[in-house]
């Protein structure tokens, strides 16, 4: 929580879980952070058909100019946290402005 803090984030409040198949319907848009994640959102999306109408699911590297995923630094250190919330960032203003044309 270290970086996310040095950032201007607070995520104390947040907590992990997974997705369910009510979140399909729930949500808009689901992101992945990478192809695997993204495999498996396809997986449980098909289970979800009765719900989940026409949402949609993508992974986030849609929205990075060079269609790069978000890598996992769990098992990096803080500077790889740091280039993950940076890649991030350039990710939501991506699609801010896909979303706002």
């Amino acid at each position: 929580m270290i970086v996310p803090f040095s950032l201007g984030y607070d995520l104390s409040t947040l907590k992990a879980r997974q997705v369910s198949v009510e979140d399909f319907y729930e949500f808009e848009m689901i992101f992945a952070m990478d192809k695997n994640n993204l495999k498996d959102l396809k997986t449980l999306h098909a289970r979800a058909v009765l719900y989940a109408d026409n949402r949609k699911v993508a992974t986030l590297g849609l929205f990075d100019p060079q269609g790069k995923a978000v890598t996992d630094p769990y098992y990096g250190d803080i500077k790889d946290f740091l280039a993950m919330f940076e890649h991030l960032e350039s990710i939501a203003d991506g699609y801010l402005a896909t979303w706002q044309a």
